[in-house]
């Protein structure tokens, strides 16, 4: 009966949850080992995540999870992959973490088109993203 475990992370719109999965004999077995409500705010007039308090839930769960268990092998992260913040050499953030709810980027992808001079087919075939306003 050997069990291997991982730790994983997933960031939705609403909540945060750091969870331990592991696999004995053939059975999956999932326990949250920490959750955590999180929301965009409002900073100078962008909806904006908090990323010190996103990553101190993240910490929070993976120290539990590690002291739970040791031999854990890895961690897997899961997120909205449409926001970014820019860091500098020492990974501290430049700018505020905006949100994808953000409207910064309301009725913007016609003017793209139009200045870049690709298509939304061209884009996706160079790319795989999807035409849409929410991605960075």
């Amino acid at each position: 009966m050997v069990t291997k475990a991982v730790v994983a992370v997933d960031l939705g719109a609403s909540s945060g949850r750091v969870l331990k999965v592991a696999l004995s004999d053939g059975q999956l077995s999932l326990q949250e080992i920490n959750r955590f409500p999180h929301g965009p705010k409002s900073i100078d007039g962008r909806l904006c995540w908090d990323l010190d308090y996103l990553w101190g839930g993240i910490r929070q769960g993976i120290g539990k999870a590690f002291a739970s268990d040791p031999t854990i092998a890895s961690i897997g992260v899961d997120s909205w992959a449409v926001d970014f913040v820019p860091v500098d050499e020492d990974g501290a953030a430049l700018l505020p973490f905006v949100s994808y709810r953000d409207a910064r980027t309301e009725g913007i992808m016609p003017d793209f088109y139009r200045r870049s001079r690709i298509s939304a087919h061209e884009l996706f075939e160079k790319t795989g993203i999807q035409s849409l306003e929410l991605n960075s």
